[in-house]
């Protein structure tokens, strides 16, 4: 008679070895993109553009005023963080109050709600959001946008570019896109 064991075999065959650690990699160099610093930020930011786009929907209502978010990179010789002179450095948005009814944040002229800087890695096409009193505004997308040194990618200068669409519509609902991703050429 045969004596067959009962004991679950000890060791794991190098198939199932090679399985595991593909799946690690592929997991690990994910992770590397999705955590990365600048993915990190401009999640951030995107999350902070949206409050702040809804509360300028809100100020708008409460003060029966227009509101508007402007962008430094849409504005001229705007000093962002105040240290005295309008460069690189300086990227940032604001909400307003629309005192006189002319576009285009002017601080000696406007009321100034609230500023928010941006980090200067992070890309934003500038749209300039203007809410009315009876909380409807413009339809606006402002894409945000940042590039990560990726060797995988095959382009002239290879980077990993992510971006986000934030927009408004002509009821004052503003809305996220999913993230958009891929490879392009480095343009910083």
């Amino acid at each position: 008679m045969l004596h067959r064991s009962t004991r679950p075999s000890a060791g794991t065959s190098l198939v199932e070895m090679a399985v595991v650690l593909a799946v690690i990699a592929l997991l690990g160099a994910v992770a590397a993109v999705y955590f990365s610093p600048g993915s990190t930020r401009l999640r951030s930011t995107v999350r902070n553009l949206k409050f702040d786009l809804e509360q300028a929907r809100q100020e708008a209502v409460k003060r029966n005023a227009t509101v508007r978010v402007a962008f430094s990179r849409g504005l001229e010789h705007f000093d962002c963080n105040e240290d005295g002179s309008s460069d690189s450095k300086d990227s940032c948005y604001v909400l307003y109050e629309d005192v006189d009814g002319m576009a285009g944040f002017d601080p000696n002229r406007d009321m100034e709600i609230k500023r928010v800087q941006v980090d200067p890695s992070i890309d934003i096409a500038p749209e300039e959001v203007t809410f009315w009193q009876t909380g409807t505004s413009t339809s606006a997308t402002i894409r945000l946008a940042v590039e990560v040194p990726d060797q995988e990618c095959e382009a002239q200068s290879p980077c990993w570019t992510i971006a986000y669409e934030v927009s408004t519509n002509l009821v004052g609902r503003v809305s996220v896109s999913e993230a958009q991703e891929g490879c392009t050429a480095c343009t910083q």
